[in-house]
């Protein structure tokens, strides 16, 4: 299945954006 990879793409997608806005 591709969700574990899909799911860590999302959460680090979710830091770096996290980050900026930062």
């Amino acid at each position: 299945m591709i969700y574990p990879f899909f799911s860590q793409f999302l959460l680090q997608f979710k830091c770096e954006v996290f980050e900026t806005f930062h």
